[in-house]
């Protein structure tokens, strides 16, 4: 108990909220009470500084559903009881007696708080301070968060090792490509494949198409990485998607006739050269505001054309291999994410990318496989 009310800082009220806790059968379990203060009095910076409040993403429950669903696994419902943790107040706050408790030779006195009670607007911050401490206590560590769920569904799959067959290259363009990487994330983490490849209203083909295109090798790049102890030039020893079709690499500057290579070979050569490209301000300015070249489109629809390529090598000559490392519904969804956004990027009047040709189909274990292959 402290001073008079009068004599200190203001003091907040306070009320009983009572609660009737019933079993399955609607029978009585437990009667409860918990003392609130009235914490909509409290004013920002002068009674409080730091809030916390703990939500889920909306986007987050129907992408895991999604990937619950792609991957077979079964869905359960879980209650967790969390008791409320009283953190310990570290600046003074004064509240009026409770009703019912006032104490009848010093009923204008107050009651300071060494622990945050419901309803304190910093009281959640400290109680996740308190979980905090208390996991630390334990010897348990804090997992850095992913900045989305969208980002975290780029690595989804790749659990058995997480290694990417070379560093992962970020958006070019400045500051446009990192507001249509947000935006990227946005739609991806909605779980619409169809509503994410739409060019956003009001925004510059060009830029859309380069923010993809980097999007695209590092997912290749990811996919790609979980293999390379498998695609080896003894198993691979040409670039193959099938008896049909055999790719042969050439670049046009340092290798001008196409040669016959291995598959990891062929790998190693198109990465190297999308990185070329990717990395060439001429081609993909890094400048916000800095123009594209003529031929840019030309130049995307190659690195797409040539992207496809593996995605059809991993599909033919690795598809069991995916299915055993579990990652086929991963495998099969940045596929699809790669055909809609190459089919339908370009909508209406605006030039639509006119390189894919044939459509094949492949069954493995039953499981059938469709993929368009792109001409040569």
């Amino acid at each position: 108990m402290a001073t008079a009310e009068s004599e200190i800082e203001p003091t907040l009220g306070c009320k009983w909220v009572f609660k009737i806790k019933r079993r399955s059968d609607g029978s009585i379990e437990q009667y409860k009470a918990h003392l609130l203060t009235k914490g909509f009095h409290q004013q920002s910076e002068i009674d409080y500084f730091d809030t916390f409040s703990l939500v889920v993403k909306p986007t987050t429950i129907p992408s895991i559903l999604s990937i619950a669903i792609s991957c077979g696994w079964g869905i359960r419902q879980l209650d967790v009881k969390n008791a409320f943790p009283h953190g310990y107040l570290s600046e003074a706050v004064f509240i009026q007696q409770p009703p019912g408790f006032v104490d009848p030779l010093q009923p204008t006195h107050v009651c300071k708080l060494h622990k945050a009670i419901y309803s304190l607007k910093q009281a959640p911050l400290l109680g996740f301070r308190a979980r905090s401490q208390l996991k630390k206590d334990e010897g348990l560590t804090t997992h850095k968060p992913l900045p989305s769920l969208s980002r975290a569904m780029s690595l989804f799959g790749l659990g058995r090792n997480q290694r990417t067959f070379r560093p992962k290259k970020s958006a070019p363009s400045g500051s446009k490509g990192a507001q249509l990487r947000k935006h990227i994330d946005a739609t991806l983490g909605s779980g619409n494949l169809r509503e994410a490849v739409k060019l956003p209203t009001g925004e510059d083909l060009n830029e859309w198409l380069a923010v993809n295109t980097v999007d695209f090798f590092n997912q290749v790049n990811l996919l790609y990485g979980t293999l390379t102890e498998f695609c080896t030039p003894e198993n691979c020893p040409t670039m193959t998607a099938g008896p049909k079709y055999e790719y042969r690499w050439a670049d046009g500057v340092l290798i001008k006739k196409p040669i016959e290579v291995s598959a990891p070979k062929y790998v190693e050569y198109l990465m190297d050269w999308i990185e070329s490209q990717l990395d060439d301000e001429s081609i993909f300015p890094q400048k916000l505001g800095a123009p594209f070249p003529p031929n840019f489109r030309e130049v995307v629809k190659t690195i797409f054309k040539r992207l496809f390529r593996v995605y059809a090598h991993i599909y033919h000559s690795h598809f069991q291999k995916i299915v055993s490392l579990k990652e086929e519904a991963h495998l099969n969804t940045c596929f699809k994410h790669f055909i809609l956004f190459t089919c339908g990027v370009a909508g209406g009047d605006r030039p639509r990318f006119t390189h894919l040709g044939k459509v094949g189909e492949f069954r493995n274990k039953g499981t059938l496989v469709k993929f368009i292959s792109l001409t040569s």
